[in-house]
């Protein structure tokens, strides 16, 4: 059992002062690590993919597909970190993750490239819960909260790096080489845990009970419509990784790794202020507008001809879903009792994880029958009527959950 041996170091059994010791920071740095190597990797796949020899349609259902496999495993993931260490299985999935990416460099052919794909969606299933799970550890209670949100904003800068220097990589050098890269950052990640003093304590009583419990608690059913919510956000975040390379190539547009770069700068501004503004106006004063923001941007992706459009697009996009999103995932988990916040959270993952699945599948289809300026004109329509569906619901629902949940806080 690993023994704790220095004031920063926090354990599960000796809750931290302290927000910013040394195991915090540390898992900060885990977090962008492992964060860069999704980041210069997702643009890139359905571009390799099609290099590979796979058409558009099985392309857009293995990158989505690895959102469909997350979605099943998201529930049971709970369980598992119920019962195992859950430093171990930070290692283990991060470790299984680099594998997988090394897996994607060198596979031979599409079949196995789809294995590592579903190997890899398990993985990441397990590591994202399990990463807040045991970043919970070392964040002293009376300010999770802020601990979660910085958590959240390490992300920022490699989602503002990453998709420009997997571009980059690629077309200039190879695919292969920027899945090394990628897989080499995620190995690093994995080894740092190791870095991270935690004094796991097991419960053998206790696990054939959490894991029936985990079972009979894996959907809030109440939040269903929060749920569908923040699906058709997560469809917007499928389509843009699918589609936004291969629209920049076919129509000659250059720096396309620019998009995620001016969203994420954006981001770090939009995610504060909406955060504080929920608190005061509650989800509908924020997520209406939100849902309007996020068409306005579809539609300039999809009439785009220079870089200069994608970079307006990609504000809107940081302003619309970088609000949108949080907003109702933190209205989710405060509209249960803090005993089914785990549920709250879950259910959220599984509408997320549905829209990033749905989405390149149904553009796929689009593109094919059609052209990329019609994939996200569709998807503009349909931000603009969940957002007339959210006024309606709100309007005349009778679930009284939903209806806290929308309302304004006090």
């Amino acid at each position: 059992m690993e023994t704790i041996n220095n004031s920063n170091a926090i354990s599960n059994a000796n809750e931290p002062t302290k927000l910013w010791n040394a195991s915090f920071i540390t898992l900060l740095m885990i977090g962008m690590l492992s964060q860069s190597a999704s980041q210069m990797m997702n643009p890139i796949l359905p571009s390799y993919l099609i290099y590979k020899g796979a058409a558009l349609t099985l392309t857009a259902f293995i990158t989505s597909g690895f959102a469909l496999i997350a979605m099943i495993t998201r529930p049971f993931s709970g369980a598992v970190n119920d019962i195992f260490n859950p430093k171990k299985l930070m290692i283990l999935s991060g470790f299984l993750i680099g594998l997988c990416i090394l897996g994607y460099a060198f596979a031979p052919t599409i079949p196995l490239l789809m294995f590592f794909r579903v190997l890899h969606g398990i993985a990441f299933s397990i590591q994202g819960t399990t990463n807040i799970t045991f970043s919970t550890s070392f964040i002293p209670r009376n300010r999770m909260g802020e601990g979660m949100g910085y958590m959240a904003m390490s992300i920022i800068v490699p989602t503002a790096i990453g998709p420009n220097l997997g571009i980059w990589i690629s077309d200039s050098i190879s695919f292969t080489l920027c899945l090394i890269i990628a897989a080499i950052l995620t190995f690093s990640a994995a080894m740092c845990v190791f870095l991270v003093p935690y004094n796991y304590e097991k419960s053998p009583q206790k696990e054939n009970v959490k894991f029936k419990s985990s079972f009979n608690n894996l959907l809030a059913k109440e939040l269903l419509f929060l749920t569908l919510c923040i699906s058709i956000f997560s469809m917007g975040n499928g389509l843009v990784t699918t589609y936004i390379k291969l629209l920049a190539d076919d129509r000659g547009i250059a720096n396309v790794g620019l998009f995620f770069t001016i969203s994420s700068f954006v981001m770090i501004f939009i995610r504060p202020f909406s955060g504080r503004l929920l608190g005061k106006k509650g989800l509908s004063f924020i997520l209406i507008p939100s849902y309007f923001i996020a068409s306005l941007s579809s539609v300039f992706i999809a009439v785009a001809t220079s870089t200069w459009m994608l970079l307006i697009a990609g504000a809107l996009r940081a302003v619309g879903q970088g609000a949108g999103m949080p907003s109702i995932q933190a209205t989710a988990v405060k509209s249960l009792e803090k005993e089914r916040r785990g549920v709250a959270v879950s259910t959220c993952f599984i509408g997320q994880d549905l829209g990033q699945f749905v989405g390149p599948i149904i553009g796929s289809y689009i593109v094919t029958q059609y052209n990329y300026e019609a994939l996200f004109n569709s998807y503009a329509v349909m931000l603009i009527l969940i957002a007339l569906f959210y006024i309606f619901y709100r309007k005349f629902s009778k679930n009284e959950v939903a209806q806290r949940a929308m309302s304004v806080e006090r």
